[in-house]
């Protein structure tokens, strides 16, 4: 009987193709666990900022005049925004004529967020005085942070001893562009004292009250103290803080429509007794051009890092932000801004609430 021997078969092409399909699953394998690895750290960055990767944020934040003690107040903000968010954000402080200019600006799309004040601000909303012709109506606050007190200040020789002595005299308002000069304004416009305003730069109107030739200034000051500019001139000129009379604060809160506050006795050079004097509220205000994630951003690194603004503006010592945004905001609060209020359990009143969040 013919006797068929049985070989094993070999199939060498079958045993190459097992091969390089298991390393091509293990290099396959390999490749997944180091994505997912890769994911897990850039969600893990995602949510240290929010929830949206916010690398190469350029942001162009309007300041003020750089003699300013709000300049280095803004600067501060700048620096806490950026070490925050691991220079996710990162904001060039531009020096400008402060809340006036600012939201010029912020319409001309020059700056993304900036120095401003809260009768301003609702102003251009809704296209009053100035802003008539051209209202700002996307414009949202990020936070409040300073109830600031607008001190008229005088010359002692100058023999002014009331607002309405300004009448005829040469005075600066508070320097172009600025809330102070645009409110002062409005406020003598409304008693109707008619000085003869002296224009310009804050530099331009503290030569002037050096020179002579003007006889006084308002200069926001640190909450009830002065600014060092008036402290400046003070130390060559002598310088003094005059008030308002009941009747003139009647016709201003109803006309104007700001709060007065107390400048206690001795807080200004050569004041013997306490004085009221208007007050503007200070913001920082952005558009809803910002998104809400780098809104939120800001404002979480901005009350996060307030140690180092006190620093920076002993004005802003013992303001809660949360608080006074709640208690003196006028300007509808930005989504991103709302959106760490509620998560730090604080409850915005409807007045804050903007159109596109509700």
């Amino acid at each position: 009987m013919l006797q068929i021997k049985k070989y094993p078969i070999k199939i060498r092409g079958e045993c190459k193709f097992m091969k390089r399909t298991g390393l091509f699953f293990i290099t396959l394998l390999m490749g997944l666990v180091l994505l997912v690895g890769c994911n897990q750290e850039s969600s893990d960055s995602e949510v240290e900022a929010g929830g949206e990767t916010l690398e190469n944020v350029y942001l162009n934040l309007g300041a003020t005049s750089q003699s300013s003690g709000l300049y280095a107040y803004m600067v501060a903000i700048a620096n806490g925004v950026e070490e925050e968010t691991d220079g996710k954000i990162d904001m060039t402080v531009v020096e400008t004529g402060a809340s006036v200019d600012n939201l010029k600006r912020l319409q001309q799309e020059s700056i993304d967020l900036g120095l401003g004040t809260e009768s301003v601000n609702v102003a251009a909303m809704e296209g009053k005085g100035e802003w008539e012709e051209a209202p700002i109506p996307d414009v949202r606050n990020l936070f409040t942070f300073l109830p600031i007190s607008q001190p008229y200040t005088v010359t002692e020789e100058s023999e002014v001893n009331s607002i309405s002595d300004l009448d005829s005299k040469t005075f600066f308002p508070g320097f172009t562009g600025s809330a102070t000069e645009a409110t002062t304004q409005e406020i003598l416009d409304a008693l109707g004292v008619k000085p003869d305003y002296f224009l310009g730069g804050l530099e331009d109107g503290v030569n002037a009250l050096k020179d002579r030739r003007a006889v006084g200034m308002v200069k926001t000051g640190l909450g009830v103290d002065p600014d060092p500019t008036v402290i400046e001139i003070n130390a060559t000129l002598p310088m003094k803080i005059i008030g308002f009379t009941e009747e003139e604060k009647d016709i201003i809160q109803s006309e104007v429509g700001l709060p007065f506050t107390t400048i206690p006795a001795g807080s200004y050079p050569n004041q013997e007794e306490d004085v009221e004097t208007p007050v503007l509220v200070m913001d920082i205000f952005a558009s809803t051009r910002m998104s809400e994630e780098v809104a939120y951003n800001i404002v979480k690194a901005a009350v996060e890092t307030k140690e180092a603004q006190e620093n920076a503006y002993s004005g802003v010592k013992g303001i809660d932000y949360i608080e006074a945004t709640l208690e003196f905001a006028t300007t509808p609060l930005h989504v991103g801004a709302i959106k760490y209020f509620e998560e730090i359990g604080a409850e915005v009143p409807e007045h804050l609430i903007p159109p596109e969040n509700k």
